[in-house]
């Protein structure tokens, strides 16, 4: 493939609405990385948001084609909406799903604009796969080969019929966790999916993790926290999405059951997303607003990392692998991580990081107040 000049399409459901954008970040990431290969030509066909441009290049041969699917950009919902993703779009608002067969055409008539100048689709979420399957399927056009990444949301929420559909029709499909930890969704699938993709002919099964771009972790600035009138106080750091997977409620808890053993340290929230209110509902009924700082999405996040003793991640359902968790590691801040999935096979406790109860806050609070009080402890754990 490298030695040949590559047209690369690649298909999703959310990427960043300008450049720096933290919706679908870990997007903008690997299209980056893939770019760096100078004889690849990418083009992204994703739906647009109310602030986003149609049509917008980066460097390195990056096309982005954004469709509109509603009378005015402005009214969309089915894709960002008010940032709830797009199956609870769907469940909120009405008028997501009137527009729901308008985003299906628009999605479907983008796709067929560039076939033909397309040698390879990538597509991002088993959903976005099925207008080039269709369009494989139409005599007289010629096949394209289709890779298709497969994330959590997609063996969790889609019916286990349709992703079967998916992968007897594509080429390649890859995943962005441990490979063995795709089969957690077999219920839902109806079969072990590992074997169940060895069974199918020509498919392939890959591993692919999000990439870590270093150049957008710098670190500006050591003491950035002081601004936050915290100097002094422990730095327990909390960054990522707001919403049910990622259980910042169970975090907050943990840090009420930590004020029974100390009072020295501060608790930050950097991140967006629909539990919002819930969290700082929590955050008031429970007086915890001396203790904890809502800071919302920040692009800086070098600087909590590198200012923090440590990062509290609270998932109920994974934490392999997390591109939080990675970044952590590399820019030097410990990580607590809750005993869910496959965490425990990946990560081991009291070597590479502090492993929780994912639902016991007290034992939590005691290990987290431990480890605050142990140098030595997270030291080693840097280490290693």
């Amino acid at each position: 493939i490298l030695q040949n000049r590559i047209d690369l399409t690649i298909l999703t459901t959310i990427f960043p609405r300008s450049k720096g954008d933290y919706s679908g970040a870990f997007l903008g990431r690997m299209v980056s990385s893939i770019s760096k290969y100078k004889n690849i030509n990418i083009k992204i066909i994703v739906p647009s948001s109310k602030e986003s441009p149609l049509y917008e290049e980066w460097k390195n041969n990056i096309k982005i084609f954004r469709f509109k699917y509603w009378f005015k950009q402005s009214q969309q919902k089915v894709a960002y909406g008010d940032g709830k993703g797009t199956i609870l779009n769907l469940k909120s608002s009405l008028l997501s799903v009137i527009q729901l067969p308008f985003y299906f055409f628009s999605f479907f008539y983008s796709v067929l604009k560039v076939w033909s100048n397309t040698s390879i689709f990538h597509c991002q979420w088993s959903f976005t796969a099925i207008f080039p399957i269709i369009i494989n399927k139409i005599p007289f056009i010629k096949d394209k080969p289709i890779i298709v990444t497969f994330r959590g949301t997609d063996l969790r929420i889609l019916p286990g019929w349709f992703n079967k559909f998916i992968i007897k029709n594509l080429t390649i499909l890859t995943y962005v966790s441990p490979i063995k930890s795709i089969n957690r969704y077999k219920d839902n699938f109806g079969s072990d999916i590992i074997n169940y993709v060895k069974r199918i002919n020509g498919k392939e099964l890959f591993c692919i993790f999000d990439p870590l771009d270093e150049k957008n972790l710098n670190i500006n600035d050591k003491t950035y926290l002081d601004d936050l009138k915290i100097k002094g106080a422990k730095i327990i750091l909390s960054l990522g999405r707001l919403d049910e997977l990622k259980n910042p409620i169970y975090s907050l808890k943990i840090i009420r059951s930590l004020l029974k053993y100390r009072t020295d340290f501060i608790y930050i929230i950097v991140g967006y997303g629909f539990l919002e209110e819930k969290v700082k509902n929590f955050i008031s009924i429970n007086k915890l607003d001396s203790y904890v700082k809502f800071e919302g999405a920040k692009k800086n996040v070098a600087d909590y990392y590198s200012n923090s003793d440590l990062l509290l991640v609270t998932s109920h359902f994974d934490n392999v692998w997390s591109s939080t968790i990675a970044e952590a590691m590399m820019l030097g801040c410990p990580t607590v991580l809750t005993d869910a999935g496959y965490t425990s096979d990946v990560f081991k406790d009291g070597f590479d990081s502090i492993i929780i109860d994912k639902y016991n806050s007290e034992n939590a609070a005691k290990k987290i107040n431990y480890l605050l009080d142990n140098e030595n402890l997270r030291t080693d754990i840097l280490k290693n």
